[in-house]
């Protein structure tokens, strides 16, 4: 009857709403969206502020040529520089393993989140502020991980000198000065002794900081 099959399209489009949910995430049903990944990016040679878009054939491009497809006939995710297969995955949102041909494979996470955000493991998105802070915000807990050492320092880094800004002639250096205890007042020599706290302040392009 006429009801039955309308019950069955609906079945049908239901179905394949299901199917492209999970295939592409939710997030990639909103238009203007822009995703991005982070990880080992010089693997395959993408910059660091790579923004991918969705288009019309269900993949993704950026202004660099790089282009994301998802290929049927081996049921993985291509990336493509200008046509040329760099690498492939099975997954695309979240972090997932990728792989080159003759190379160990390496980690990427593919995500929506804007720049003062950080991408959970799951592509979900999180304040900056909410990173490391001994809470585990992200639902897979990847928020708190490698906040150990979240500083990479140069071998021959000396915090007691002032840095080199290039493009600059001088260093600019500011100081706050706090009385900490006065010892003793001499009003006949017209002498104070007291202890003071010296703190410095520079701009020090010498040190990364790591997963912030």
């Amino acid at each position: 009857s006429a009801n039955m099959q309308y019950l069955h399209w609906l079945t049908f489009l239901a179905f394949l709403a299901s199917f492209f949910r999970g295939t592409f995430g939710d997030e990639a049903y909103d238009p203007e969206a822009t995703f991005s990944f982070r990880g080992e990016l010089e693997r395959v040679g993408l910059p660091k502020d790579n923004r991918f878009k969705r288009n019309a054939s269900n993949c993704y491009n950026d202004k660099y040529d790089f282009v994301i497809c998802y290929k049927e006939k081996i049921n993985m995710w291509v990336m493509m520089d200008e046509n040329k297969p760099m690498a492939r995955g099975e997954e695309l949102f979240g972090i997932n393993a990728w792989s080159q041909k003759g190379e160990p494979d390496f980690l990427l996470i593919f995500h929506a989140c804007g720049d003062k955000q950080f991408p959970c493991d799951k592509s979900t998105c999180l304040d900056y502020q909410q990173r490391c802070n001994n809470l585990a915000d992200c639902k897979d807990r990847s928020d708190e991980i490698f906040c150990k050492n979240k500083v990479s320092l140069q071998e021959d880094y000396d915090k007691d000198v002032p840095a080199y800004v290039p493009g600059e002639l001088i260093t600019k250096i500011s100081f706050t000065v706090d009385i900490l205890r006065i010892k003793a007042i001499s009003l006949e020599k017209g002498e104070i002794s007291w202890k003071i706290g010296l703190t410095l302040q520079w701009q020090d392009p010498r040190f990364q900081a790591l997963n912030l």
